[in-house]
């Protein structure tokens, strides 16, 4: 009985364990949306690479193809996306709270004028 009780204790350690390794970096109640997009140019509809996009604090860079990600979010609460180059073209969206489909991700598209 006891080495069963043993070889359960190491069965949930090393479930434990294997849940922290392959859970991502993210403990529990740490944010962990990811937001994913397309930023184009709202005239031609072309994409547009190396738009500074900002949400909820952080900020990346579009692609060439005009794609970008950014993870660690908390988007249940919604806020401000905004896109900007160094021309001068900018555009915001705002992202409503309870947006998305449930799976923590959310894809936009975000157009510069």
């Amino acid at each position: 009985m006891a080495n069963q009780g043993k070889s359960l204790g190491i069965l949930l350690l090393l479930c434990l364990w294997g849940a922290a390794a392959c859970g991502g970096d993210h403990g529990p109640g740490e944010p962990n949306g990811v937001l994913t997009g397309t930023v184009q140019d709202v005239h031609t509809r072309s994409a547009l690479g190396g738009v500074m996009v900002e949400f909820a604090g952080q900020s990346t860079r579009s692609d060439r193809h005009g794609r970008f990600r950014l993870e660690g979010l908390e988007l249940e609460s919604g806020g401000l996306l905004r896109g900007s180059l160094n021309d001068g073209r900018a555009g915001s969206l705002v992202l409503r709270a309870g947006a998305g489909d449930g799976s923590g991700t959310l894809e936009v598209l975000l157009t510069l004028e």
